[in-house]
């Protein structure tokens, strides 16, 4: 048996997924994605995912929560020759909350220096 694997969906916004065939539980992973994601976005810790781990790269924290991911980006970049850094939240959510496909949702920014 051939397991098809779905391209990922990605999305400007993990607000207003229509996931009403989702079980309860999955409901319930997708709507703590969803908060931790609008946290991350205003600037603060997200509530349901844990630390993973931190980059060693201006202040990037790679946060796992129940069938998600999101990394807060805090990069130090170079974009046309500015220097500045890639803010913001991207996430991932699996297929085991979002009922076959993997989700993908960057709200992500460079914001220069000077």
């Amino acid at each position: 048996m051939v397991t098809q694997v779905l391209p990922t969906r990605h999305v400007k916004s993990l607000d207003g997924i229509e996931y009403s065939w989702l079980s309860e539980e999955q409901k319930a992973c997708v709507a703590k994605a969803q908060e931790d994601f609008r946290r991350i976005k205003a600037g603060k810790d997200p509530l349901h995912a844990k630390v993973k781990y931190f980059a060693n790269d201006g202040g990037t924290v790679f946060y796992q929560g129940h069938g998600y991911e999101i990394t807060s980006w805090h990069k130090i970049e170079n974009r046309n020759g500015k220097n500045g850094f890639l803010v913001g939240p991207h996430a991932v959510l699996n297929p085991e909350i979002t009922g076959g496909r993997t989700v993908a949702c960057d709200a992500t920014t460079f914001v220069p220096l000077n």
